[in-house]
Order: C-alpha cells, then structure tokens, then sequence
C-alpha cells in the first residue's frame, strides 16, 4: 500500500454499513452518556482515594484541612443525572442551522480575545470575524487531504512560534506565560483536529509519526493536557472510524499514563524545586486537589453562586486561587467541569453546564467520515475539561467544531 494513500471518501458520503454496524456493537463506551460518566465516576474514585493514600492524604490535608464533603459528591452526580438526560434529548433532535452557530463562535471568540489580550473591542471582534472567516473557508473544503495539511500547517507554526521564545517545559515562568498565549490556545485547537484528520483520512502508519510528533511538541509546550488531548481524539476517531485495533489502542494507553505520571511529576519539580509524590501517584494526587476545590465552591456558592459571572469570564480561571482557596498571588487552579458555573450561579449554573454539555454531544452525528473526527475531537475535550473546568475558550472550540459538523460544503451532498 503505497504511503499516504488517498481515501476516495467525500464529506457527504456515509460510513460503510458493518463498520457502522461494528460501531454500535463494539464501541458504545464512546457514546457521550457513558464515555463521560464513566471518565467522571473514575475522576471522584481517584480523588476520594487521594484521601486515603497517606502519601497524598498528607500534602492535601495541608492545604484543604478537610476531605471533599458529601455535598461535593452529591452535586456532581446530580449534574451528571442532568448531562445524561440532555445527551437523550440532543440525540433526538436534527439541529443544521449553521448561522446561529457562527454567530456565537464570533461573541464567544470576541469575549476570548478581548478578556485574555486586554485589547480595545473592537480590535478583539474584528479578529474574532478573522478566526470566523478561518472556520468557513475550513468548512467549504472539498478535498480532505488538502483540509488535513492545513490544519496540520496551522499547528506546526502555532507550536514553532511558542519554541521559539523557549520550551516552556523546562521553565516555570515560561510555561505560565504560555498558558494563556494566543499561540498556545491555536495549537490546541489545531492540533486535536489534526490528529483526528490525520488517522481519518490518511495512511495509519505516516498519520501515528505525525500525531505523536505533534504530541512530543504539546509535551515541548510543557501542557500535557495537550498532548493527551492529540492523541486521545486521534484514537477515539480511529477505533469509531475501525482504522486502528483495540490492541493498538495499548499503546494509547501506555502513553498517556507515562504523560499523567513521569510527565506530569517533571512538571511539578520544575515548578516547585522539590517535588515528593511518587509519579504514579501524580494523577491521584492532582484529581483530589482539583476535586477539593469543587468542594470549596460548593460549601460556599450553594444554592445561589457567588460570583455571578466572574468566575467564567476568567479565561485563565485564576480567579479560583484567590476567590476560593484566598491566594494572594493568583495561579491558574483547576476546579472539575461543573466548578466555574456552579462558583457564579450556584446549582443553576452547574445544571446549566450539565445540560449545555449534554446536549451538545448528543447533537453531534457521526454518519460521515469528517463528522466522526470532529465528534472524537469534541468527545475528547470534554474528557478533558472534566478536570480543568468549562470556560469560553472551551466554549469557542466546541461551537466551532458544531460549525464544522453541520456545515456542508457547497455541491457536497
């Protein structure tokens, strides 16, 4: 088979009826309701062990004092009982007006680019219509290899610009100042679709050197959530699309769990000077903490918030280092998906997460080639800001992936 061989199949085309058939028998886990209920359960059961563990029991308790309360636990899985219930009902509905998403892809990208850049209004919306005019010219794509390299292109000069000003892994001051660099949030962006483009419509073999490349340079950038988030969509599109095995999916794993642990651990003692956590416990440790912070939002924002709007308008989400945990210097601190909204608007805010999420994915179709990308790509950032949190960055990538999904190009059927 020759390398990079072409896959004669077109944006409209449907997936082959056994693959789709294979799907639906073999793959449910990868269905919203239970992908990310299952990913959110084994985030409490790793942090209520936090708790237990002397090793992270001990760093926690000094700064919480107490463990995640009941209330904590309770919150969350009511907002996953609402998350399931709009997942259903998103499934139901046939949503293709592709205008009101756009609109929102500009307010939302605006109220970004302003926030994070502190730049005059105007300026931020005329650069929100540039991202705007990116996404439809993306979108009227007819051949896919063509719209793979782009976005593949778009990566590489997002990630060249970042190493060029350092490698922000090997330096803590470096790696805050990327955290909210434009450059940083384009090679997210770009690259998770890539590697999601790349093992859809490309030779699996040329597709895994370009993905893990674009990995070790999310690695580079010193997030590892990029990196997992390349290749974590990358996989989910492959097995959904039967262009990689459950046994390759291993290495997958393998993969991950050495960011999560030898990864994450480096990036720690870069940032701390000391850093005593055994690796393997890391993720362990990180979960209970990004957990004990819900907990904090939750003894003190329920039943109607405290913020009132704020805390999502952060888009680095500092403000959770000084409006929950009272820093002085403020940090970016992670607070789990539902934490933003439920830290303004109380129990409100967190069902409005809930079902925001919810029926975005169920909205999503997966009868195309593309389609099944773009919803291992959405899939897979949710999986992610289960631990992050949801905030308009978040929400900018997701309406654009929406745009993308049902957005036909002209003459495509």
């Amino acid at each position: 088979m020759a390398a990079w061989r072409r896959l004669r199949i077109s944006h409209g085309a449907r997936l082959p009826r056994k693959q789709m058939t294979s799907t639906k028998k073999y793959l449910q886990v990868f269905e919203p309701e239970i992908a990310v209920t299952l990913s959110y359960l084994l985030f409490l059961t790793l942090a209520a062990l936090s708790y237990i563990i002397p090793d992270t029991r001990i760093y926690l308790l000094k700064s919480f004092q107490t463990p995640p309360t009941a209330a904590a636990y309770g919150t969350t899985l009511l907002g996953l009982g609402f998350f399931i219930a709009a997942v259903r009902l998103g499934k139901k509905i046939n949503f293709t007006y592709h205008k009101p998403v756009l609109l929102g892809i500009v307010i939302f990208a605006s109220a970004v680019i302003y926030l994070t850049l502190e730049i005059p209004l105007i300026l931020a919306v005329i650069m929100a219509l540039g991202f705007a005019a990116l996404l439809y010219y993306l979108s009227s794509q007819k051949d896919f290899h063509r719209l793979t390299g782009i976005v593949f292109l778009l990566a590489l000069l997002s990630a060249l610009s970042i190493l060029l000003r350092g490698i922000p892994i090997l330096s803590a001051s470096a790696r805050e100042a990327t955290a909210v660099s434009t450059s940083r949030a384009l090679f997210h962006g770009t690259g998770v679709f890539a590697g999601a483009l790349l093992i859809g419509f490309y030779d699996r073999k040329k597709a895994a050197l370009a993905i893990s490349a674009m990995a070790v340079v999310g690695l580079l950038s010193g997030f590892k959530s990029d990196a997992i988030a390349i290749i974590l969509s990358a996989t989910i599109a492959g097995l959904l699309l039967g262009k990689i095995s459950l046994r390759a999916m291993t290495l997958t794993a393998a993969a991950i769990v050495f960011i999560l642990t030898g990864v994450s651990t480096f990036i720690a003692l870069i940032a701390h000077g000391v850093w005593n956590i055994p690796p393997f416990l890391y993720p362990i440790y990180r979960f209970g903490f990004t957990f004990s912070v819900y907990s904090k939002i939750v003894e003190t924002s329920l039943p109607l918030g405290s913020l009132h709007g704020q805390a999502i308008l952060s888009t680095t989400q500092e403000i959770m280092s000084t409006a929950v945990l009272g820093y002085t210097k403020p940090h970016i601190i992670t607070s789990t998906l539902f934490g933003p909204l439920t830290l303004d608007f109380g129990l409100v805010g967190l069902i409005i997460t809930a079902v925001f999420i919810g029926l975005y994915l169920g909205l999503l179709k997966r009868d195309t080639t593309l389609r099944t990308c773009l919803y291992a790509m959405a899939l897979t950032h949710v999986l992610v800001i289960i631990e992050v949190g949801l905030q308009l960055t978040s929400i900018m990538f997701l309406f654009s992936m929406m745009y993308l999904s049902i957005r036909e190009p002209p003459g495509q059927n």
